[in-house]
């Protein structure tokens, strides 16, 4: 169990957390008004990160990184780069639902991108610590989507999401309060 310092081991972790701020400035400094380049960046990210953990593995060395909290080895490079294709998969099937509801913005990918570093933080944990920042980073976007649905609720008609966001939030509230009205 030999310790490395060696950043090449973090080299894809890094790309992956560089990605991540470079999606959101985009993002931010495109404007409102210009259409968003944060899901090619996106697909280029994943697909480097696929190939670059596909390669750490195919090279067969094991690496304990920061203080051997983290194991960087084969195994957990197949699964970070499968992590990573599959996000990919997911990015190109969900376009078209995103853009059908408006929603078709640069923080879809941003925590998206969150969701894979969770997933790449998980594999490559080496203790419990290590595992629980992974599940937050992984569930870091649900807790957005549930604060922006609960305040659509609590505050109807101050929002940033797309209209047909809002119109399912308003179908939602009004089927509970219709089931509520007949006892079910």
């Amino acid at each position: 169990m030999q310790s490395s310092s060696s950043i090449a081991a973090v080299a894809p972790i890094v790309f992956l957390a560089l990605g991540i701020g470079a999606v959101n400035w985009i993002d931010l400094a495109r404007g409102q008004k210009r259409s968003s380049v944060a899901y090619p960046v996106s697909l280029v990210i994943t697909l480097v990160l696929a190939v670059w953990f596909g390669l750490n593995a195919a090279n067969g060395e094991t690496h304990y990184v920061f203080g051997n909290m983290a194991v960087i080895d084969p195994m957990a490079n197949v699964l970070a780069s499968f992590c990573a294709l599959t996000l990919f998969a997911t990015l190109v099937y969900t376009r078209r639902y995103l853009a059908d509801r408006d929603m078709y913005a640069g923080e879809f990918y941003m925590f998206a991108l969150f969701t894979l570093g969770g997933q790449v933080v998980m594999i490559t944990g080496n203790n419990f610590l290590v595992l629980y920042l992974g599940l937050e980073l992984l569930s870091l976007a649900s807790f957005e989507r549930i604060v922006r649905i609960s305040h659509e609720v609590l505050h109807p008609g101050r929002t940033g999401i797309g209209p047909a966001a809002v119109r399912h939030v308003d179908a939602v509230r009004r089927d509970r309060l219709a089931g509520a009205g007949q006892g079910v």
